[in-house]
């Protein structure tokens, strides 16, 4: 297996292992709100391991240049890694009832950027 699976798998085991592992905390009462409040700093973590992986898949074949074609992965990147970061901040510190609107709102805005620059083509990095 190369790298990138055996990464996906270790991603896709931390996921269902600590969802199990939050809920049975939060049944036995130990984590009142842990499951919920747990697994969405985990997808958190997740897009930004998505985010820190987009510069080191292929390049795509429709930049004018290789060159291109990395300096707008590693800014599109860098810009869903920090959202990711956002999304799981947002899930750790705000309450639980305003934690979903709040997470989404860092991804939203680094999708937006990312859209931005796929439009108009700027080298931003």
């Amino acid at each position: 297996m190369n790298n990138q699976v055996v990464s996906s798998l270790v991603w896709a085991g931390l996921m269902v292992g600590s969802a199990a592992a939050l809920t049975a905390l939060e049944g036995a009462g130990i984590l009142p709100d842990g499951g919920e409040r747990g697994f969405g700093v985990v997808m958190g973590l997740v897009l930004a391991w998505t985010g820190n992986m987009m510069p080191k898949w292929g390049a795509d074949k429709k930049c004018a240049s290789d060159g291109e074609a990395f300096r707008m992965k590693r800014f599109a990147g860098i810009t869903m890694m920090l959202g990711g970061i956002g999304y799981a901040v947002a899930f750790f510190v705000a309450p639980l009832e305003k934690a979903p609107y709040w997470a989404m709102l860092p991804v939203v805005i680094a999708l937006l950027v990312i859209f931005l620059m796929v439009l108009t083509k700027r080298r931003i990095v």
